[in-house]
């Protein structure tokens, strides 16, 4: 039996009509204005909806509202009069599917009494008119509070959006404006009302039509017993940090002891444990703490392995692999990022070297970078991420979901990297299976460009900067067209350059990034701390840009110090830096840390033995496997080390398994160097005949200390006569190779 057809009295329209929000009874509903954001509301342009590329149940909306002149086409000319039924707005599929009065897989979306009902009604009865080309455009979008601490118990705050637009006029759009959290902290109703349950931070995105907003807010909890915190030692980076607390009231930790900031700065310059030798110098050295912490870190930055360190995280950014590369080229690319760093060449060069390199692959090894990106697409997205901190991809296929990066942004930037081009030097041995193995030198060079299109118009796109207000660049062969790039990218007047580089600086020594992901940088993304990361991008642009001094500062700041055992106040805090975060030690400093404590020498497939893991310039290559590989490179791959396929820091896994826990405890590898004949344990037997010299110089050697009074005295229990002394000193060195003191990053 057909179900009646729902009729209401033009009373009951004017009045819901007036409604905070709705066009008022005697304006015509906007389609721009009113519909669009309607849909927005209720997720029917959401990427899961049909704003899908291929949308839903044969109905396709632009994602997010970014078309509405062909969304309003799909709704006008596509299955008229089923779609949208002028004649009777009622029987309208628009209608009756959202309401739930015929079947729809998305399930009820509003009610025949709610206010989004009867303005769609409105609509289609005024004849469903389009007003894409004559509506006013938004052109600011206003939230209020913009950001907000909020101490407990008034864990609650309602949020006001105002639309203002290009006549001049603006509108309360709170009821339409859409609401999105960063995390799972707080809880948000459809008319803009925040609320938490429990302390910490999030970001709302306010979204209405193309503009979104953030809105950062913090919750704290009442901390009655609260007292700022006496200055002991800092820096320019302690400000702000400290200011960022004061106003959370929390604490900051303790300072770390001596054992802590030594082991923590080798690995985080050095990617090495110190030797026993190193670490008893260092703690009885007599000059005071921050003394000898700075003596030190002078001396760290100073030692080659400090230019291995960062040329292994940038190898991992560049795509250094030996897929697409081939080993030669690998070797070059890390060669030259290692000498760069350690002759402290500013960063902003060694970019313009990346951006510029042409020629042999095996003679230049910046000419690399561009010989792992093999498309125009490729280049763009790689370089706005790594030396902009913008991730692109999004906008290929439509307009930035996050950001204002359009489409046309993307085809422009994109259009840039269409003149580079690959000369084969001699045969090269390639893969049919793998078109992006190559084997053999390669010239990179500059040629015409015009093979690039955009695949909205079949033609090349007008070739650009990243910057929707910047010129287009002129359309020239060779050098120039690429220097002009890194003029622009590294302009000390603009500091997303100087933001993004240091941003990533701080997150490799401190763990986590001011902006995170570090390569995520939009205004939906704010950083957690906005003075912060510009008082590191004014003194990274004021030291030239070279990493060695920032890195200095930051080491010798008191926020870095800081002890990783968190206090009442501090102890849910992960973003602020009041206290040190605990981590892993990355895949090759835990190889080398139990190869250089074991004194055995590393074996990788098809490297000469002894180069250390933090030394190798490439990956381990699954897919050109022709022998099994070594328990080393196994170990690599277990313990997280990127096979280089993204330019990303998140493609390194830091999160533990199952397989780490038997590899440590029980794999081939590890007790084959416990038990090897000339390991270090041998000398020692022989260099420490009493036990408890032994155990004091295990503890040195792997904990950077000596034990404690219970710890030696239980140590000691397991050298108890009648044992073989040997067993006992392999399963004394399993038991230290496997405590978290040792795994862990402090």
């Amino acid at each position: 039996m057909r179900r009646p057809q729902l009729r209401f009295p033009a009373l009951l329209v004017s009045l819901l009509a007036t409604s905070v929000g709705l066009a008022s009874a005697d304006t015509p509903v906007s389609f721009s204005d009113d519909i669009m954001p309607l849909f927005a509301k209720h997720g029917c342009s959401a990427g899961a909806c049909h704003g899908n590329a291929n949308g839903k149940g044969g109905f396709k909306l632009s994602l997010r509202g970014e078309n509405p002149a062909q969304d309003a086409a799909t709704l006008t000319r596509k299955l008229p009069n089923r779609r949208v039924a002028t004649d009777d707005p009622n029987l309208s599929l628009l209608l009756k599917k959202p309401a739930k009065l015929t079947d729809h897989e998305g399930g009820e979306k509003f009610t025949i009494q709610s206010e989004s009902y009867q303005l769609l009604q409105r609509w289609i009865a005024e004849g469903a008119h389009q007003d894409v080309e004559k509506a006013p455009k938004l052109t600011k979008l206003e939230v209020t509070p913009s950001e907000q601490i909020l101490e407990a118990p008034q864990w609650q705050t309602q949020l006001r959006v105002q639309a203002t637009f290009a006549d001049g006029s603006s509108r309360d759009v709170t009821r339409w404006a859409v609401y999105e959290a960063s995390n799972l902290l707080a809880d948000l109703t459809p008319n803009g009302l925040v609320s938490a349950s429990h302390e910490g931070e999030t970001t709302i995105i306010v979204r209405y039509l193309n503009l979104q907003s953030p809105v950062r807010l913090a919750f704290v909890p009442q901390r009655p017993d609260y007292a700022e915190p006496p200055r002991e030692f800092g820096n320019f980076i302690d400000d702000a940090v400290a200011a960022k607390l004061r106003l959370l009231k929390l604490m900051p930790s303790a300072v770390c002891d001596d054992t802590t900031f030594l082991r923590r700065t080798y690995f985080d310059v050095l990617g090495l444990p110190p030797t026993a030798a190193e670490a008893k110098a260092f703690i009885n050295d007599p000059a005071t703490s921050q003394e000898k912490r700075a003596t030190t870190v002078d001396s760290l930055l100073a030692r080659p392995e400090y230019g291995e360190q960062w040329a292994l995280r940038w190898s991992d950014l560049l795509r250094n692999e030996e897929k697409t590369l081939d080993r030669t080229g690998v070797v070059a690319m890390y060669d030259f990022l290692r000498d760069r760093f350690n002759a402290d060449v500013p960063l902003s060069e060694i970019t313009g070297e990346l951006l510029t390199g042409d020629g042999s692959t095996y003679l230049n090894g910046a000419a690399n970078y561009y010989r792992a990106l093999r498309d125009p697409s490729t280049r763009a997205e790689t370089t706005a991420q790594v030396f902009l901190g913008v991730r692109l991809r999004c906008a290929k296929c439509h307009n930035h979901p996050f950001e204002h990066w359009s489409q046309d942004d993307y085809y422009r930037f994109a259009g840039l990297f269409d003149a580079i081009d690959y000369q084969m030097v001699g045969k090269q041995e390639t893969d049919k299976f793998d078109k992006h193995l190559f084997n053999g030198e390669q010239i990179v060079y500059f040629k015409n460009p015009g093979d690039f299109k955009d695949p909205r118009t079949n033609q090349p796109p007008q070739a650009g900067l990243l910057d929707s207000g910047a010129a287009a660049l002129p359309v020239e062969t060779g050098r120039p067209r690429f220097q002009a790039l890194v003029q622009w990218i590294t302009d000390p007047t603009q500091t997303r350059f100087a933001q993004v580089q240091a941003n990533r600086i701080w997150f490799h020594l401190l763990g986590t990034g001011i902006v995170d992901p570090v390569d995520d940088f939009r205004a939906t993304n704010p950083p957690s701390n906005p003075p912060l990361l510009g008082a590191l991008a004014a003194e990274f642009i004021a030291r030239g840009y070279r990493v060695k001094p920032l890195v200095r500062a930051i080491l010798l700041s008191r926020t870095y110090q800081t002890s990783s055992v968190p206090n009442a106040s501090n102890q849910n805090d992960a973003i602020n830096f009041s206290h040190a975060l605990v981590r892993r030690r990355t895949a090759e400093q835990l190889l080398d840390g139990i190869h250089g404590i074991l004194d055995r020498p590393t074996r990788f497939r098809d490297l000469p033995p002894g180069q250390r893991a933090g030394q190798r310039a490439g990956v381990p290559q699954l897919s050109r496997i022709k022998s099994a590989l070594t328990e080393d490179d196994q170990f690599l791959i277990c313990f997280g080390k990127p096979r280089r396929l993204i330019s990303s820091e998140t493609e390194r896994r830091q999160t533990t398994s199952l397989g780490q826990v038997f590899t440590l405890t029980s794999s081939p590898g590890v007790q084959e160097m416990l038990a090897a004949p000339d390991n270090r344990l041998t000398t020692l037997l022989r260099e420490f005949p009493e036990d408890s010299g032994l155990i004091d110089e295990l503890c040195w050697l792997v904990l950077s200390r000596p034990p404690t009074s219970l710890e030696r005295s239980t140590l000691l229990e397991n050298f108890h006569p009648g044992r073989d002394r040997r067993l006992a000193a392999e399963d004394l060195a399993w038991a230290l190779l496997n405590t978290k003191e040792f795994l862990l990053r402090p």
